[in-house]
């Protein structure tokens, strides 16, 4: 008799060991629960910021396009100028010869 009251004791009234670890394994699955929502949050956010990059990736290399473009254009102008020049000069000298008195053309 002694024995089962210590066994329906033991059952109706729990220690405070075992209230204490029900407190934390409540405690925990709380824990659990919200890094179960941080992690999918974090997931969501990895998806936006890759999604991100793909479009930054595909304007940079619009960018890029551009930028060779203009870099040709560039050469084109700086081979147009150079020619100029080199036109201007022949023209200098033209005038330069045309200003000349004509007995100095003559020698």
């Amino acid at each position: 008799m002694a024995k089962e009251n210590i066994e329906s004791c033991g059952k109706k009234n729990p220690s405070a060991r075992e209230i204490e670890l029900k407190g934390e394994v409540v405690s925990l699955k709380r824990q659990l629960g919200g890094l179960k929502t941080s992690n999918a949050n974090y997931r969501k956010q990895v998806e936006n910021l890759t999604k991100q990059l793909d479009t930054a990736d595909l304007t940079i290399d619009e960018l890029h396009g551009q930028i060779a473009s203009y870099n040709n254009q560039i050469l084109e102008y700086k081979d147009k100028m150079a020619a100029l020049k080199e036109e201007n000069k022949d023209l200098y000298e033209i005038i330069e010869y045309e200003k000349k008195p004509w007995w100095k053309k003559i020698f």
